[in-house]
């Protein structure tokens, strides 16, 4: 389709058991295999898809986060050879903040982590009890144990096999943004 100007998107939902990454990430891993075979060039997941999103109060917990930050290595390890740009959502902790975030992931390298701005607080929704606002971090970079200078920040722009990209986590695409200033 690239001969055409189009670019061949998926949308892949695992089946998925709460705080369960192993489990989760083997039906991303899958899924990717399923997204090669039909070519695709750009696959999204779901927020906080290697965790499942209603860990709750297991998102305090420093074994589900290591697990998860483990499990996004695997991705990456196993990605190598895939021209893909693969977005995953997982809890990702920086210095003492939780943040809810995106992964882009291409060719086993961690292009960028976007961390979510709008963090609902109302009904059923309790994340800012777990996760830290991203609201205000521009172009940082930042270490995971086997990834060093990721690009971290709500205002990235990134450009992969010549295709230009941002991201937006859940309600950060329909919520007002909170004006930001950088001074």
């Amino acid at each position: 389709m690239r001969n055409l100007g189009y670019i061949k998107v998926g949308c892949a939902v695992p089946k998925i058991k709460v705080a369960d990454c192993i489990y989760n990430v083997d039906q991303i891993h899958s899924l990717i295999d399923k997204a090669k075979e039909k070519k695709i060039e750009i696959l999204t997941f779901p927020e906080l898809c290697i965790t499942g999103y209603t860990c709750g109060d297991l998102f305090l917990q420093k074994t589900l986060i290591n697990e998860s930050e483990k499990q996004i290595k695997l991705i990456c390890e196993a990605s190598k050879s895939t021209d893909m740009l693969i977005l995953i959502g997982c809890p990702i902790k920086i210095s003492s903040h939780l943040y809810n975030c995106a992964v882009a992931i291409n060719n086993g390298e961690i292009l960028s982590i976007i961390p979510k701005t709008n963090l609902p607080n109302y009904d059923e929704f309790y994340e800012k009890r777990w996760f830290t606002e991203g609201l205000g971090i521009i172009s940082k970079t930042v270490n995971l144990s086997f990834a060093k200078d990721i690009p971290f920040g709500t205002n990235l722009l990134f450009t992969c096999n010549n295709i230009k990209f941002g991201f937006e986590v859940c309600e950060d695409l329909w919520v007002k943004q909170k004006a930001q200033r950088n001074y």
